[in-house]
Order: C-alpha cells, then structure tokens, then sequence
C-alpha cells in the first residue's frame, strides 16, 4: 500500500516538474522569437550602420539609390563611428557631396606611417576617386588621432556612391584588416 502511495506522489511530482519544463520551453522559444523580430526591425543586425538607403529595383529593372529623410541622415551619422575606431565628421552618412571633397575626421589604431587609404566609389563599384588620410598628429599613440584627406571626382552621371575607410595593415594578418564605410550622393 505504502508503495502505490510512493508510486501516485512519483508521478505526481513528474507530472508538475514536467509541466513547469513545458512552460520553461514556451518562455524560451518565445524569447527567441522576440529577438529574431526585434533583429529584423532594426536593419538585420549590420552592426556599423543602419543603412536608410536601400537600393531599390524600379520598373524597368536598374538599381536607384533612394535619399532619406534630414532627420534619418542626422541618426545615421551619430552611429558611423560605433565600436569601430573611426568617426568620420566630414561628411556625414547620406550627404551630398562636391568635388573636391574634404574628408574629416579622428581615428584610433588606423595608421601607418601616419596615413590610411581612403575610396569614393560609385554605386556600381567603380572608383571614382583614390586619396591617403593623413594623421595631423602625432599616429603613434593609443587615443584618436585627427585626420584629413581630400579627393577630387567626376561622378560620371552616378547618383550615390560610398565611402570606403581601410585601415592600414602592412602586416597582411587578416586580425589587423579592416574597412569601413558609408553612403553619399552626388550633387
């Protein structure tokens, strides 16, 4: 008898560890489902930008780069330098340029020999414009150190384009490669 009634609390037991493990499974997948839609709504996760400009695929099939909205430009360009060691503040994400362009900004860990490559390139690819950032301090140091470069360009009929930052890495290793950039238009 005693056995039966050890049997029935068992189960018992079983049955509420067994529940409360269900309700811990729905709970998780529910959380992860939140942060599947939570990655999706904010731009797929790229980490450096938020890109507003999407390309976009009109009637008749080419690609058109779409502006955003002032107050979009002004967010993107406050996260243009997050976690990266490079804040840009000429000019600013989404930004209609002119040639010649002036190009400003600090940078952390990016030079060698005081300098940096930095590209204008078209929305297809093509370089518009190649130019060498140079450090106005002293680059050997472990702090952001102000750079400037200009570059000059015909933007050939493109609309926009990016720029594209690359750290110098004489070494080759791929842990000291990196790049960074961002849209522009053309005026």
């Amino acid at each position: 008898m005693r056995d039966m009634q050890n049997a029935r609390n068992t189960r018992n037991v079983h049955r509420g560890s067994s529940k409360k493990m269900m309700w811990l499974t729905i709970c998780i997948i529910g959380i992860i489902i939140l942060v599947f839609i939570m990655w999706l709504w904010r731009g797929h996760g790229d980490g450096v930008i938020n890109d507003q400009t999407k390309d976009a695929k009109s009637q008749t099939g080419s690609m058109e780069r779409v502006k955003p909205e002032k107050e979009m430009i002004e967010l993107d360009s406050k996260k243009v330098a997050e976690g990266i060691n490079i804040r840009v503040t000429s000019p600013h994400v989404n930004e209609t340029i002119v040639s010649p362009l002036t190009i400003t900004g600090e940078a952390k860990n990016w030079y060698f020999e005081a300098s940096f490559p930095v590209k204008l390139v078209d929305e297809k690819g093509n370089v518009l414009s190649e130019g060498i950032a140079q450090a106005k301090g002293d680059w050997m140091v472990d702090d952001y150190v102000p750079f400037e470069v200009e570059l000059k360009f015909d933007a050939n009929g493109a609309l926009g384009g990016d720029l594209v930052f690359q750290k110098s890495n004489p070494s080759g290793l791929p842990e000291n490669a990196g790049s960074f950039s961002f849209p522009v238009f053309f005026k």
